[in-house]
């Protein structure tokens, strides 16, 4: 707590622009409201007032994060799942969000990240190579379906 108490007005303004600053969940903005030490009651009314003013949307929240993710850290669908888990996200927000992300668009980042990947690698020996990119995928949170499939793309071409 840092040591100013404030009225649930003022709360409601400081999160207001907490929550305009960029996109925020239900869990990042109680953890705020709790260490400006309000109250329970306190807090689900100014959730609510985000809620109902638009301020806070988990769908909007889930949608911005995985797009985020995806296109700026190039994380893969289980990686983005598994954080939007962690941050408490809905089932039903988790997927309508892991269905921002565009199929072609993410096969052609798992082969520029396969290949990107590859080029950096001293290629000892196939097998260890191709170990090598395939944990680097999946640490990236890419199945390892869509791995393969690149790797099997990438190994036809340079064959």
């Amino acid at each position: 707590m840092n040591g100013k108490s404030y009225t649930v007005d003022e709360a409601k303004k400081l999160m207001e622009r907490y929550c305009l600053y960029r996109e925020r969940n239900h869990q990042e903005v109680t953890q705020k409201l709790k260490s400006l030490g309000m109250i329970a009651l306190a807090r689900n009314q100014i959730l609510e007032h985000l809620m109902q003013e638009g301020y806070l949307n988990e769908t909007r929240f889930a949608e911005s994060y995985a797009r985020g993710k995806f296109l700026i850290n190039k994380w893969g669908r289980n990686k983005i799942r598994l954080a939007l888990k962690q941050k408490n996200i809905s089932d039903y927000n988790l997927n309508k969000a892991l269905q921002e992300i565009d199929e072609s668009r993410y096969t052609h980042q798992v082969m520029q990240l396969i290949l990107k990947k590859w080029t950096s690698l001293d290629k000892k020996t196939d097998y260890e190579t191709m170990q090598k990119l395939k944990a680097y995928m999946l640490r990236k949170g890419y199945e390892y379906e869509e791995i393969n499939n690149a790797l099997a793309q990438l190994k036809e071409n340079y064959d």
